[in-house]
């Protein structure tokens, strides 16, 4: 995880929008907060190489009303959903055509169950990676990268490259 303080900081200061990329740290939190929570979007990869898994997919979070019809209007080919379906724009760009990113039902539901197994498996991750790091203490020249948070045993635990350090 990256210092999320400092990003929204400059984010706000700066009138800019900050839409995480959660592709491989669903279940990680920053400072207690789940990660893809803090920006104004978060944005998450299913697949099976993924915490979560059960097709390829991904997922959207966000708290802005705005952003939740776009994300929804685009799920689906031509849908323009909104309570008012088929009246003018509210404001320009609301309506157009969607790309066609669904799910089929029965992935739909199998991410719904894995989704509620997130927060175990990623427990179960760091908890792996808590050994594989003390397994590989004895090897000076080889160690794991920590990200920010991993101490705190809240950070991402999904994919961690292992840094070699070269003989001088």
């Amino acid at each position: 995880c990256c210092n999320m303080d400092r990003i929204m900081r400059v984010a706000r200061k700066n009138k800019l929008l900050v839409i995480e990329d959660n592709a491989q740290a669903c279940g990680g939190k920053y400072k207690g907060k789940f990660l893809g929570a803090i920006g104004d979007m978060g944005c998450f990869s299913i697949s099976t190489f993924k915490i979560t898994g059960g097709g390829e997919a991904g997922l959207v979070l966000t708290n802005n009303e705005w952003f939740h019809i776009r994300a929804t209007s685009q799920h689906d080919t031509a849908a323009c959903w909104r309570p008012d379906r088929y009246a003018k724009e509210r404001r320009p760009g609301e309506l157009f055509c969607g790309m066609n990113f669904r799910l089929s039902e029965l992935e739909g539901a199998v991410n719904l169950i894995q989704l509620k197994k997130t927060e175990a498996q990623a427990n179960r991750y760091r908890t792996n990676m808590q050994r594989i790091s003390a397994g590989l203490r004895p090897f000076e020249r080889t160690r794991l990268r920590r990200p920010l948070g991993w101490d705190g045993g809240e950070g991402s635990a999904r994919r961690r490259c292992r840094r070699r350090h070269r003989p001088r």
